[in-house]
């Protein structure tokens, strides 16, 4: 009798299992129709546009990320003091001055690299004047010797990506008219990225 009555209790407790799985199931269900039924869920969504805004966003918005990781050569230096003793008071308001006026130059070419980017990857621009763009930047690289700070390689290389992709200018089609001005203008401007990021580690050393 015992054994019969444990038999007994697992079943049931087995029989109780299936039937909350059930109603949880009916409840999701349920749900989902409910959210594909409203009009946020049948209205079109335009993949494209979407994957191209997430990937341009870094180059065209602010990101405080950026900002924090972004340091000046020689920021970290003791405006203060030096190796061999404190520096006369009209030496650090000169060395003040001029951090001042450097950060400031770098906060006005990040901004003049987003805009232009951001007119890069506007929807109504030609595939000629995203390639006058793409000069633009590829000349402001090399006239500053630098990419901006706060602004990556990694950056650019998303955000191009992501324009060329909603633009149709993809496989094999890089190869080909407009298109391939298009690579051969973006492979320049990574070219020239490329050419001031080896000379400031040579320099550096």
């Amino acid at each position: 009798m015992a054994v019969q009555s444990a038999v007994e209790t697992r079943r049931r407790g087995r029989a109780g299992a299936v039937l909350a799985g059930a109603a949880l199931i009916g409840l999701c269900v349920c749900s989902l129709a409910a959210v594909t039924q409203s009009p946020a869920w049948a209205a079109p969504m335009d993949r494209r546009a979407a994957v191209t805004a997430a990937l341009v966003a870094p180059l065209v918005f602010s990101s405080e990320a950026h900002a924090q990781q972004a340091v000046l050569p020689g920021a970290e230096d003791d405006l203060e003091s030096s190796a061999f003793g404190a520096d006369p008071p009209e030496v650090v308001e000169a060395r003040k001055k001029a951090r001042a006026e450097g950060k400031k130059k770098q906060a006005e070419a990040k901004e003049k690299f987003r805009a232009l980017f951001a007119d890069f990857a506007g929807e109504d621009k030609s595939v000629p004047a995203r390639i006058e763009l793409l000069g633009k930047m590829q000349d402001m690289v090399l006239q500053d010797a630098m990419l901006p700070i706060g602004i990556s390689r990694e950056d650019i290389v998303k955000g191009v990506r992501a324009v060329k992709f909603n633009i149709g200018c993809t496989k094999m089609s890089v190869k080909q008219g407009e298109c391939k001005q298009l690579e051969k203008a973006y492979m320049k401007l990574l070219g020239t990225v490329d050419k001031v990021n080896d000379r400031q580690i040579i320099s550096g050393r």
